[in-house]
């Protein structure tokens, strides 16, 4: 903003001199302090974001690094639960290797019941067949991978199989 458009803003004769602020600094050093302070402001609210943005690549990428051992983990426990049951009563199917980005596993019952298990960021979101997506009690999860591959599966699947 221009001197003179700042002065006509404050109803101040642009013929007038530079009025001074109480503490004995002139106006447009004042406007020029401020507009210093909100580049400030701005930049650190950027850097902020910008590291926020790689922690969760970072995180992300941490994440998709481990997904082929949290699959075999829930392999391995599907794989006990039909030792225990004494028949093939879960399939786990990765459909991670497709063209899409998205790393999706589902766990289908004998029955039909489904269990998909979906990498969205750095978290898993668990949802249950036959829930409606979006709905409020579509039985949506999300887990955070803090724990082990192995700690991580049984959290996303002992509850689906608890109910079975």
């Amino acid at each position: 903003m221009t001197p003179s458009v700042v002065r006509r803003i404050a109803n101040v004769p642009a013929s007038e001199p530079d009025r001074m602020t109480d503490d004995g600094r002139s106006m447009n050093d004042w406007y020029r302090q401020l507009g210093v302070s909100h580049r400030r402001r701005d930049e650190a609210a950027g850097d902020e974001s910008r590291a926020l943005q790689e922690r969760d690549r970072e995180r992300e990428t941490a994440m998709r690094r481990r997904w082929a051992g949290i699959v075999a983990a829930m392999r391995a426990l599907a794989g006990c639960y039909n030792e225990g049951a004494g028949l093939d009563m879960l399939t786990v199917v990765d459909d991670a290797g497709g063209e899409s980005r998205d790393l999706i596993v589902t766990t289908v019952a004998r029955g039909g019941q489904t269990l998909t298990m979906t990498l969205i960021g750095a978290e898993l979101c668990v949802r249950p067949s036959p829930g409606t997506a979006g709905s409020p009690d579509d039985g949506r999860r999300w887990i955070t991978f803090e724990a082990s591959d192995e700690a991580t599966a049984a959290h996303a699947l002992q509850p689906w199989l608890a109910q079975l």
